[in-house]
């Protein structure tokens, strides 16, 4: 079997149990009864049917030695399924999006990108076209009990005979640029150490009050180190940058002009990082780029210092340490803010500055927001340190709390740092932190409690 047939048969499998499971909550007396049916069962009943009869269809087109040209209506009613579910996601806060629509918007997905494969020209594939259903569901719905068949999908798409894409144009370098445009004097260093044993480290939580620390040594072994710093490695590592990736645009999300968008990985790559504008900034932030792309994952490891027992906080516990990746050119910003977990803030290429204030710091002084649009933003301080200490213009003009900033600014407390690759930053939980890429940066953080 060639690789186009293994893909085509892991295609039908999919579409054989969207067919199975429909049928199983359409007439559930049936004896082929699927246990995972229940999880898309909350849909009304004609969306169900609409499914089904979605992937009858093309299970059928699928079943034919030579399939003749799909209906013309089955690309429109398995859009019509995408959008009709999608339309349910602003309905309810995403942490209280049932999982029956967001399996309908996975299985849809699913269906279209099927049906795309199924009539693929293999002389001028568009690719983009192709893969984009599957990255639109691993973003925008998580992709609820069919993630590790999307994986295998993109796993069985390298192997494929594709024409090779085009070479990288002559305006990308071999390793990222890491000029600093601005660097931020220091005045209170975090101090430096070797990484500590594990038990060292438990006690140190486990002290009262513990301070931010910077571990020399902790990534050292990282593959990331070097990868990381060739545009070419991450292009191939992310289907010659054809994978789609949430971008964040502006130079905060305080701002007024912030937004999202998702960018395929090589235009974020060109016209973010290589090429970046000096009026708008794109970020990749506190993305859960190692899930959602795994091939870049295996480049590096979880730090056994995650895997240690704080004390316990108000906040429920992690089963795993969160992994969030953060890449960007020189001038993004992390407005000052607290977390809620334990952070470990490692570098892997470029540098970036860090400031951070102790919890204990009169929550008057430090001025946490409240909702804004409807968004809770009581983690985030209304300080913008780059405008309180010169290094900004402000945004928009408005009333000035003198006294406020004054009295903020009096402040003695607080610590900072650069960060250069290798390097691992210890945030307490509860610490106020401030972060500033110096160059293009690219960093991974492990949050654990």
């Amino acid at each position: 079997m060639d690789h186009l047939e293994e893909l085509k048969q892991h295609c039908k499998q999919a579409i054989e149990l969207i067919h199975s499971e429909c049928i199983t909550i359409l007439n559930p007396d049936e004896s082929n009864h699927q246990p995972q049916a229940q999880t898309l069962a909350g849909c009304d009943e004609p969306l169900i049917t609409l499914l089904n009869r979605q992937a009858s269809l093309l299970l059928k087109l699928y079943s034919t030695p030579s399939p003749p040209s799909p209906p013309p209506l089955l690309s429109k009613r398995i859009q019509d399924l995408i959008t009709l579910s999608y339309a349910k996601f602003y309905a309810y806060p995403y942490k209280d999006l049932p999982t029956h629509w967001r399996r309908l918007y996975t299985d849809s997905s699913i269906l279209k990108f099927s049906l795309l494969l199924l009539t693929l020209n293999p002389n001028s594939p568009d690719l983009n076209t192709l893969i984009r259903p599957l990255d639109l569901s691993i973003i925008l719905s998580g992709s609820p009990l069919k993630r590790s068949w999307i994986d295998k999908t993109f796993s069985l798409l390298e192997n494929l005979p594709f024409p090779p894409s085009s070479p990288l144009p002559s305006s990308f370098p071999s390793k990222f640029p890491l000029s600093e445009p601005f660097i931020p004097p220091l005045h209170n260093p975090i101090p430096r150490h070797p990484s500590p044993s594990f038990t060292s480290f438990q006690i140190y939580l486990s002290s009262p009050s513990p301070k931010p620390l910077i571990f020399t040594n902790l990534i050292t072994h990282w593959p990331a180190l070097t990868l990381w710093s060739s545009p070419s490695y991450l292009l191939s590592r992310t289907f010659s940058g054809r994978r789609l990736i949430p971008i964040e645009l502006g130079r905060s999300y305080v701002d007024s002009n912030w937004s999202q968008s998702l960018l395929p990985f090589s235009q974020f790559l060109s016209t973010y990082i290589l090429h970046p504008s000096s009026t708008q900034k794109g970020y990749l932030a506190q993305h859960s780029l190692f899930s959602h792309i795994p091939s870049l994952r295996q480049d590096i490891s979880i730090p056994d210092l995650c895997y240690t027992s704080p004390p316990p906080t108000e906040t429920p516990e992690l089963e795993e340490p969160q992994l969030n990746a953060w890449f960007g050119p020189p001038g993004t910003i992390t407005p000052l803010h607290t977390d809620p977990y334990h952070n470990l803030l490692c570098q892997v290429v470029g540098s970036k500055y860090v400031r951070l204030y102790p919890p204990w710091i009169d929550e008057k002084v430090m001025r946490k927001k409240g909702k804004e649009m409807g968004v809770e933003m009581g983690n985030t301080s209304e300080w913008d340190l780059g405008v309180v200490e010169g290094w900004d213009e402000r945004e928009e003009e408005g009333e000035e709390d003198d006294e406020g900033m004054k009295e903020f600014k009096r402040v003695n407390e607080w610590v900072d740092c650069i960060l250069e690759p290798g390097d691992t930053l210890y945030i307490p939980v509860g610490w106020w932190h401030y972060v500033k890429g110096l160059s293009v940066s690219f960093s991974v953080s492990f949050w654990w409690n």
